[in-house]
């Protein structure tokens, strides 16, 4: 089960962040970077499993957020993810909130 809901600028992600269903959360990705709304907190706490491509999923909605003057952080990053962020040593362009 995967899930993306918005309380204000926080975007709460729920279940999974994987090559199963990064395809659906592209799909879904507008309701992140929502007008007016120029920084987005994305909440992976609720994150149950992520690979390699929900990391380029992240990196994404930081490259989108940019391109309409915005930005995207994210709070709550799963060990697994940060873990794979340093293997890939792209943990210095993830902009974590606290």
């Amino acid at each position: 089960m995967t899930a993306l809901t918005r309380a204000g600028h926080v975007v709460l992600i729920e279940g999974d962040l994987d090559i199963n269903s990064v395809p659906d959360r592209i799909r879904r990705e507008e309701r992140i970077f929502e007008a007016g709304n120029p920084i987005a907190v994305v909440d992976l706490a609720r994150v149950e499993r992520a690979d390699s491509v929900g990391l380029a999923l992240l990196l994404r909605w930081m490259r989108e957020a940019a391109k309409r003057g915005g930005a995207v952080r994210y709070r709550n990053v799963p060990r697994s993810l940060a873990a794979i962020a340093g293997f890939c040593s792209v943990e210095h362009l993830l902009e974590l909130a606290s």
